[in-house]
């Protein structure tokens, strides 16, 4: 018999929750994209997933969080059950609300320095937690960083003949002349959307564990290119302090750019289009040849 998920029975889930809250508990249901539902209620989150596929997916968050447990210093979810019939987990909400990158930009620069010490602080911690064989067990990939490659050359070849085509081959170029040592447990989404901040910009909350993987820091710190030059420069001092070891800032540049051409030539990523091409457009003028020639000036 075929399990049933309740991420796509909005009506059972709600009904599942409301028997084990007191009555009148405010409920806000969130459709969570393809992947889950998402019921807030009171002071607890709950998720349902929508297929086998993304329930045997958390179960690495399941053990991230778990062993997260022991640091409540941290901002991160409490991981409240794991319920495996029918299958959903239940974490406590955490405080705190998110800042759009549009906003974040046009902060005063002390507070843009603010919240990119706090990123970078927060992902040296996270990684100094955890060991790649700790979680490579629980990989659906088991050579991410090697999978990745291939994967980006191959659908990078699309953007031939495109408004980014000199930026994609400037990609296919450079990819191979960083470092993609997979010695690191990243968070690999600490995108704006998961972080929640107070009213004094203090970072409050860091959600959504489910793309954890290996790789490197930069790759983790990729979101804070589009956040801006203060903050990818602030995230970046802020971890060679903590963690000791130097930060490539250019192959951040890299892993964010790559990431949202991706995004656009991979049809299976169409939800990522427009927020790709806002990102490219703003951040580049596509003369790649006058680009080129500053990385040669700094050589």
């Amino acid at each position: 018999m075929q399990k049933r998920f309740l991420g796509n029975y909005r009506g059972e889930a709600v009904s599942l929750v409301i028997e084990k809250l007191p009555k009148n508990t405010r409920l806000e249901v969130v459709d969570h994209g393809q992947d889950n539902l998402v019921i807030i209620a009171g002071d607890f989150v709950y998720r349902f997933p929508r297929s086998e596929a993304v329930w045997q997916r958390a179960s690495l968050e399941h053990f991230v969080l778990q062993q997260l447990r022991n640091y409540p210093e941290l901002p991160v979810p409490q991981l409240q059950r794991v319920s495996e019939t029918p299958a959903y987990i239940v974490a406590k909400t955490l405080p705190g609300s998110i800042l759009e990158p549009l906003s974040i930009r046009s902060l005063a620069h002390d507070v843009q320095r603010h919240i990119g010490e706090q990123i970078g602080t927060f992902a040296a911690t996270f990684h100094s937690l955890f060991q790649p064989t700790d979680i490579r067990p629980l990989l659906n990939e088991p050579n991410p960083q090697h999978w990745y490659a291939t994967y980006l050359k191959n659908v990078l070849e699309s953007a031939q003949g495109t408004a980014y085509s000199d930026l994609a081959q400037w990609v296919v170029n450079e990819w191979p002349h960083h470092d993609h040592s997979e010695t690191t447990v990243i968070h690999d989404d600490l995108h704006p959307h998961n972080l929640l901040f107070n009213d004094q910009y203090v970072l409050t909350g860091v959600l959504d564990f489910a793309d954890v993987n290996l790789g490197n820091p930069e790759q983790d710190l990729r979101y804070t290119y589009w956040m801006g030059d203060i903050i990818l420069g602030a995230a970046a001092d802020a971890y060679e302090r903590c963690a000791g070891r130097a930060i490539d800032r250019e192959l951040i540049e890299l892993c964010a750019v790559s990431q949202e051409l991706s995004g656009l030539y991979d049809p299976r990523r169409a939800y990522m289009h427009e927020r790709a091409r806002a990102n490219l457009q703003r951040r580049f003028s596509f003369n790649l040849p006058e680009l080129q020639r500053d990385k040669k000036k700094k050589e």
